[in-house]
């Protein structure tokens, strides 16, 4: 009789080849020069930094002072944003880390260009030095590399964090108290009619949030229900964030409740047959994008009142009212709202809500208050277009042309086409 146990597999012979093995090899290779490139541009853009700074102070009375470094910093943040079509706060934080690694870290610069660590890794270090005293970054740095050089990411943010920690000169209840006034939730669209919804809280209501999540969830458990613990998770935060309350039939699957408890003002951007149910043609949801048809019904039969808005000349928008006025007439402004979406400037994505509604040509210019003269921007874009001297020129179907301080010029589309 054979040893062997016939409920064992046999085992497989997974012996890689030459060419195999130098597959693997290369791609290792590949990952350490990505790695390198990257040290390679942190420098550089340090560089473009120093020039940049440079360039200003010789053309202010002010030589070098703190105003002419921040309008400085600020020209690099706004080129590199359209050169690298990236968002402003993407450039600010390459601007940043750049000047962070070859000014305050540069172990971490070396060991990067060696391809020894990975961005990521480097960016891990670089994170957890800001808040740390100068003179005090050095001995983290030091302390902290050699388990970048060992660890994946996900170990290594979890070292690096508990290293400041036991290093920062500072309470951390001092600490705390400074990151409250920091607290905030924010969203972010995701694929497919979805979002992601984060919460940055203090750590023990954070923690208390996920436990009662878990004890309702474990609570609404039952053979009959098909969800996974997951999605119960997620049910009841809606139910309890939207409507206030936990309803009895919770554990009878989704919260089909969840509706009545949002009170939407519906723009109607698709064509009437889509909301009578003859077209399902998808809506869109102002600061999000494409929603199913069917809910766009559902929320449409929940809102209080409606906004036309053109798809057609007989909906009556006003699309000018010239240089009547310089305020912008509320239907005009919905036009805009639904035709921009976000912020028009280049990389920017802050939704249109919360921006101006900017003049191309200004007022005071002979600048109309009409569409083709108008579009939304942040403030910190509006502000920064005058500050830095960014140039836009409307162009025909809601196209914008920015033409940076340097000559450079970039084109921003607008969300939806909409026919002026």
């Amino acid at each position: 009789m054979s040893d062997e146990n016939p409920s064992e597999p046999a085992a497989l012979d997974l012996r890689l080849d030459a060419a195999q093995a130098e597959l693997l090899d290369s791609i290792l290779q590949l990952d350490q020069v990505m790695a390198s490139m990257a040290g390679l541009r942190a420098q550089m853009v340090d560089r473009a930094h120093d020039i940049m700074g440079a360039v200003v102070a010789s053309r202010s009375d002010a030589r070098g002072g703190r105003h002419d470094r921040e309008f400085a910093r600020d020209l690099l943040v706004s080129e590199l944003a359209a050169l690298l079509r990236v968002t402003p706060g993407a450039a600010a934080h390459l601007v940043a880390e750049s000047r962070m690694l070859v000014a305050d870290l540069p172990a971490t610069l070396e060991a990067l260009s060696a391809g020894r660590i990975s961005y990521r890794h480097a960016t891990t270090v670089i994170d957890n030095s800001y808040s740390l005293p100068e003179q005090a970054r050095g001995d983290y740095e030091a302390a902290a590399l050699p388990h970048a050089e060992r660890l994946n990411t996900a170990r290594f943010r979890d070292r690096a964090r508990r290293l400041r920690e036991r290093m920062h000169p500072e309470s951390i209840a001092a600490r705390r108290t400074r990151q409250m006034d920091e607290r905030n939730v924010g969203i972010e669209p995701g694929r497919d009619g979805m979002v992601w919804l984060s919460a940055y809280l203090p750590a023990e209501l954070g923690l208390a949030i996920d436990d009662r999540l878990d004890r309702i969830a474990a609570s609404m458990r039952s053979p009959e229900d098909g969800r996974t613990f997951r999605q119960l998770r997620a049910d009841a935060f809606c139910e309890l964030l939207v409507r206030g309350v936990l309803p009895a039939d919770a554990r009878r699957g989704a919260p089909s409740g969840v509706l009545d408890g949002i009170r939407a003002h519906v723009f109607v951007t698709v064509p009437a047959l889509g909301l009578l149910g003859l077209d399902d043609e998808p809506a869109s949801l102002d600061g999000y994008g494409p929603i199913p048809i069917e809910l766009a019904r559902a929320l449409a039969a929940r809102a209080p009142s409606f906004t036309r808005l053109l798809t057609h000349p007989e909906t009556g928008v006003v699309l000018s009212v010239g240089r009547d006025r310089y305020a912008v007439p509320a239907d005009l402004r919905d036009f805009l709202r639904v035709r921009d979406e976000t912020c028009r400037s280049v990389g920017c994505g802050r939704r249109a809500a919360t921006c101006d509604v900017d003049h191309g040509r200004a007022w005071s210019d002979g600048g109309l208050t009409a569409a083709d003269n108008l579009a939304h921007l942040c403030r910190g874009d509006h502000t920064r277009k005058h500050r830095l001297g960014w140039r836009m020129t409307h162009l025909p179907g809601g196209v914008i042309r920015w033409t940076s301080p340097f000559g450079r010029t970039y084109l921003t589309e607008p969300a939806a086409v909409m026919r002026t």
